[in-house]
C-alpha cells in the first residue's frame, strides 16, 4: 500500500509516510491470523505536521467483484505546525547577553553556527552547532547542540525564544535548553597534600612544586640537614665594580656573592678574613647589604655593619625637547645607578604625567611617555622629569614639549573586516617635525569602551614625502578601535 501513495504526499506535501494494516475477524474484533480476517483496514499517516487536511478528495477503482471498498475521510491527529522565526540570546561571564537576528524555523544548522559566532562576539571561534537529527522534518520540532571548544571559563547556558517579527507558531510551542557537560556528572577531586599523608622518612625532605602539584622522591632520599655556619661578616665596601667583604671564618670554595642586584663574575681573591670581586655590571642605586652564599647558606653579616649606599646618577636624557603632547616619546635616561630590574623602577614628570620603563641596564633607562595632563599643558616652560630607583629619587632632568598637538590626520580605511588582515594608511600633519623612520614607530589599536583591551599594529613602511604610516591589521574583535 505505501509503495503506491507514498509519491502523491511526498510531491504535494514535501513528507514521508507510514502505513498500518490491522485485520477484523467476523465479529468486527482486532486478529492477527489472515485466515479469520474478513476485513482489512489501512490507516495512512503522514510524518510531517501540515495545516489541514491532507487530501480532499480520492476515488478506488475496484478489480476484485464481491468485496466492499470504502475510504474514510482524512483527519489530522497532530498539532499544528512549527513556523515562524527564532532568536537565541547568550550572556558573557560579565553578564552581558548578546543575540542573533531572527532566524527562521528551517535555517539550516550551518547558518545557525555562522549568526552566533557572527553576532554573539563572545563565542568567535569557540563553538560549532550540530543538528541533533530528533525531529524528521523541522515542522514537527528542532533540536540542535551548541558544541563549546576553548572555552576559558564557566559555559553560558544560551536561551531560545521567539522572534519579535515573525513570532515561532504552533500548539503549545515549547523552547528548552539545558548544559550538558560531557563525561557525565562524575565528581573530580584534588590531589591529596603530601602533609597530610605518612611517610617513612628518617630526615626531612626537600619537596618540588610543578604546576602546583607536589612531588617527592620515591626512595625518600631527598633529606637535608640544618647546619650552622661559624662566618661572620663584619665589614663591606665597593669602589667602582670592586667588593670587598671581609669577615671571620668567611668561606673559600663554591661561593657566591651579590650586591645590588649584581653578582660577582669574578672572584679576585678570597681567605678566611677577606674576599674581593668583581660585580658583572653596575651596582642598583639603594641601601644594601652584600649576600654570601656557599654550600652551608647564607653567611649572617653583623648588626654593626653599615648598609652601603648606592646613588642615583643621571646625566642625560633623549630626547628631551619637542616631546608630543600625547604622549608616545621613547626616552632614554644616561647614568649610573640603574636597576636591571624593570619592577624597582618608577618614572614620573612635574605634573604628575608617568613613563613607562620599557628597558634598562645598569647605565641605562629607556621609557615611554605617557599622554600630558591636558589641562596642565605648559609648551614653554620645561617639565623636571624624576627617576626613581629602590627608593632613590633623582630629579636632575628635565624635558619640554611641542607647541603643537601631534595626533595624526586621518586613518584610512576607516572600517575593516574583524578577522581578514588590512593594511591601513595613518595620514600625520604636514607640519610633522621629525624625519620618519619605521624603526621610530609602534601602533596599536585600543578599544573605545575599554582602553585596557587593544590589538596590535605592525609598522610596515612610511612615506617621509607624504608623511604617512602604514600598519598591518591581523584581526581583532568587532568593536570601535
Amino acid at each position: 500500500m505505501r509503495s503506491f501513495i507514498k509519491d502523491y504526499f511526498s510531491h504535494v506535501w514535501g513528507t514521508d509516510i507510514a502505513v498500518t494494516k490491522t485485520l477484523y475477524d467476523a465479529g468486527d474484533l482486532i486478529t492477527t491470523d489472515p485466515l479469520l480476517a474478513v476485513k482489512s483496514v489501512y490507516e495512512v499517516t503522514l510524518l510531517k505536521r501540515i495545516l489541514g487536511p491532507s487530501y480532499s478528495g480520492a476515488a478506488i477503482l475496484q478489480d476484485t467483484i464481491g468485496a466492499t471498498i470504502t475510504l474514510g475521510m482524512p483527519k489530522q491527529d497532530s498539532t499544528a505546525p512549527i513556523q515562524g522565526n527564532f532568536i537565541i540570546t547568550c550572556a558573557d561571564d560579565f553578564g552581558t547577553s548578546y543575540s542573533t537576528q531572527e532566524l527562521s524555523y528551517d535555517y539550516w544548522t550551518q547558518g545557525i553556527d555562522f549568526h552566533m559566532q557572527l553576532e554573539i562576539p563572545h563565542l568567535q571561534s569557540k563553538i560549532f552547532v550540530r543538528n541533533l537529527f530528533d525531529y524528521q522534518y523541522r515542522e514537527n520540532g528542532v533540536a540542535f547542540a551548541v558544541v563549546f571548544s576553548g572555552y576559558e571559563g564557566n559555559v553560558p547556558e544560551c536561551a531560545i525564544s521567539s522572534g519579535v517579527t515573525t513570532p515561532i507558531t504552533g500548539n503549545n510551542v515549547v523552547f528548552a535548553t539545558n548544559v550538558v557537560r560531557e563525561y557525565g556528572t562524575n565528581l573530580m577531586f584534588e590531589p591529596v597534600p603530601l602533609e597530610m599523608l605518612y611517610t617513612d622518612a628518617q630526615a626531612p625532605q626537600v619537596t618540588v612544586s610543578v604546576n602546583g602539584i607536589d612531588g617527592v622522591c620515591p626512595q625518600f632520599n631527598c633529606d637535608y640537614t640544618y647546619v650552622s655556619t661559624t662566618a661572620m661578616i663584619t665589614g663591606q665596601s665597593i669602589s667602582g665594580n670592586t667588593l670587598t667583604i671581609t669577615g671571620t671564618n668567611l668561606p673559600t670554595t663554591d661561593i657566591r656573592v651579590r650586591l645590588a642586584n649584581s653578582e660577582c663574575g669574578t672572584i679576585t681573591s678570597s681567605s678566611t678574613t677577606s674576599i674581593t670581586c668583581t660585580l658583572s655590571h653596575g651596582a642598583a642605586a639603594g641601601s644594601w647589604y652584600v649576600q654570601l652564599t656557599d654550600a652551608s647558606g647564607l653567611a649572617p653579616i653583623s648588626t654593626a655593619v653599615s648598609a652601603i649606599n648606592i646613588a642615583l646618577s643621571i646625566s642625560s636624557v633623549s630626547p628631551s625637547t619637542g616631546l608630543n603632547q600625547l604622549g608616545g616619546d621613547l626616552i632614554t635616561f644616561t647614568g649610573t645607578g640603574f636597576d636591571t630590574t624593570l619592577d624597582s623602577t618608577s618614572i614620573a614628570f612635574s605634573d604628575g604625567t608617568t613613563c613607562t620603563a620599557t628597558a634598562t641596564s645598569d647605565t641605562s633607562l629607556t621609557c615611554e611617555v605617557d599622554g600630558f595632563n591636558a589641562s596642565t599643558l605648559d609648551t614653554v616652560n620645561p617639565y623636571t622629569s624624576t627617576v626613581t630607583v629602590n627608593g632613590v629619587a633623582n630629579s636632575s632632568q628635565s624635558v619640554t614639549l611641542l607647541s603643537t598637538k601631534q595626533s595624526g590626520v586621518s586613518v584610512a580605511p576607516s572600517s575593516v573586516s574583524p578577522v581578514l588582515a588590512t593594511q591601513l594608511v595613518i595620514s600625520l600633519e604636514s607640519t610633522y617635525p621629525y624625519a620618519l623612520a619605521a624603526s621610530d614607530f609602534q601602533a596599536k589599536l585600543v578599544l573605545a569602551s575599554d582602553p585596557t583591551v587593544s590589538r596590535p599594529l605592525y609598522v610596515m613602511s612610511v612615506d617621509d614625502t607624504a608623511k604617512t604610516v602604514t600598519v598591518k591589521f591581523n584581526g581583532a574583535e568587532s568593536g570601535d578601535y
